[in-house]
């Protein structure tokens, strides 16, 4: 039997444990222990008490969060029906307006943005015409060409959503953020007065600025190549359910590979906005002040390029449907919920 110290006993299976001392439990138990508990702490109100309060509240978000990756390792791939296979591509119909779009190495892992794809699968139809492949939904028609030698490109990947039409761009996504109702900053070191939100115009690639799900222009896309993911349990931790967080490996870029490339002929790996790390993470180029081109490139001479990007559709500029699109990416990005007012308090930083 396993015993906190508030709340009620709970059987527990050792046999499972496999020796580890740690123990999974059901989603059925949790919400159950997760519920007394709750109740029981909320009564507390001196300030040991309110110690122990919080304590138990961080020890059931961990049991908690054990229970969610177990559940993400299940339902990251997605349904086969909604899987369409051009060549080197791959692309997933997850709703009638959000279409994931691969291109050379795939992956089903859950990423740390997206750890459900396994959605009920929407109507499309698929027609194949020599090289070019055409994808319909009922909000939208991608075209793509999988008889080019080259990454996704204006000259072989199009969306085309009513009136408006998406291709990225040499130097990553296009003008998908064009319009976009921006997001935050990771981090507010060295900040003093007003703050542009818009990564574009963003100097300072340490504050990791990533642009929102929203735009006026009624799309957004998404890139996730590389991020980190989720990766299945080692053996002696199986009986948890719980992955591995991690950084996907890939062999950097040498000095010698990035100067053989001229500045008239890169290709952008990534967003203008791309932060170092995430540039060499992916194998490619940096250069933080490039005269001209992208700051992130590719070395042509690798094998094929790497993208995984997510294009978000939200109606057209005329009837744009913001809440429909938060609803839509909360399954597939998770929900998020809203701390209790009595588990914040002040904070201190060392900066």
């Amino acid at each position: 039997e396993f015993r906190l110290p508030i709340g009620p006993m709970v059987k527990v299976d050792y046999a499972s444990c496999a020796g580890t001392r740690i123990c999974h439990f059901p989603a059925s138990v949790l919400r159950r222990l997760t519920s007394k508990v709750l109740a029981d702490v909320r009564a507390l109100t001196t300030p040991t008490m309110l110690i122990i309060r919080l304590s138990t509240l961080a020890l059931l978000s961990c049991m908690h969060s054990r229970a969610s990756a177990s559940s993400a390792m299940s339902t990251a791939a997605a349904d086969p029906a909604a899987i369409v296979q051009a060549g080197s591509a791959r692309f997933t119909v997850l709703t009638d307006d959000v279409i994931r779009m691969e291109d050379g190495r795939w992956t089903d892992e859950p990423t740390f943005a997206f750890i459900n794809r396994k959605l009920d699968v929407p109507r499309y139809h698929v027609e194949r015409n020599g090289s070019t492949v055409t994808i319909t939904t009922k909000a939208l028609k991608l075209e793509y060409d999988q008889g080019t030698k080259t990454a996704f490109s204006p000259s072989n990947l199009r969306v085309t959503m009513g009136d408006v039409v998406w291709t990225p761009k040499p130097e990553g996504v296009g003008d998908a953020n064009k319009g976009n109702l921006l997001g935050t900053v990771r981090t507010l070191d060295g900040v003093d007065g007003w703050l542009d939100l818009d990564c574009a115009n963003q100097d300072r690639y340490d504050l990791h600025c990533t642009y929102g799900l929203l735009s006026t222009q009624g799309y957004t896309v998404v890139d996730d190549t590389n991020r980190p993911r989720f990766t299945a349990p080692p053996e002696h931790m199986q009986a948890m359910g719980i992955g591995w967080y991690e950084r996907p490996q890939v062999d950097e870029a040498s000095d010698e590979e990035c100067a053989a490339v001229k500045v008239e002929e890169r290709r952008g790996c990534g967003e203008d906005s791309i932060v170092p790390l995430d540039c060499l993470g992916r194998g490619c180029c940096y250069d933080e002040d490039p005269e001209s081109g992208p700051s992130c490139w590719y070395v042509p001479t690798r094998s094929h390029a790497t993208r995984d990007w997510y294009f978000i559709g939200h109606g057209s500029p005329d009837g744009i449907d913001y809440k429909g699109t938060l609803k839509a990416m909360s399954k597939m990005m998770g929900k998020i919920p809203l701390l209790p007012r009595y588990a914040y308090g002040g904070g201190d930083s060392r900066y």
